[in-house]
């Protein structure tokens, strides 16, 4: 999977290429367009059913995220989704691996499949 930037510093979008069968969860309501790609909203946590559904409410409650994440699928070798965050910003890639991050409330954008994260209330010493 690859991506490019375009746009200035305020303004940015990111075009993910996406081969076939690849999967990128993206923030819902971040889409701008897409190409020989499918979309599949699912509930923003790692369950099904009614505990995925308190799970995302929980999420969403604690941390200003959205209840729903998208995953988008490529459905050819030469797929494309391009995403715009929802606040004007610059987008920033993080390497994920063994350094985590902490990051505040709505600045999720987008990961790969491989990637998990969780969300937590932040605690006052």
């Amino acid at each position: 999977m690859k991506y490019e930037l375009t746009g200035d510093a305020g303004s940015q979008l990111a075009r993910i290429f996406l081969g076939q069968g690849e999967t990128v969860k993206i923030e819902n309501g971040s889409m701008v367009y897409m190409q020989d790609v499918t979309l599949e909203g699912k509930f923003n946590s790692g369950k099904k059913g009614l505990g995925g559904l308190i799970g995302a409410i929980g999420k969403s409650l604690t941390s200003g995220e959205s209840m729903f994440i998208t995953n988008a699928t490529g459905t050819a070798p030469d797929g494309v989704v391009a995403i715009a965050p929802a606040v004007p910003g610059k987008i920033t890639l993080l390497e994920v691996g063994a350094r985590q991050y902490r990051l505040n409330d709505g600045a999720f954008f987008a990961c790969d499949e491989s990637i998990s994260y969780n969300m937590e209330r932040q605690k006052v010493s």
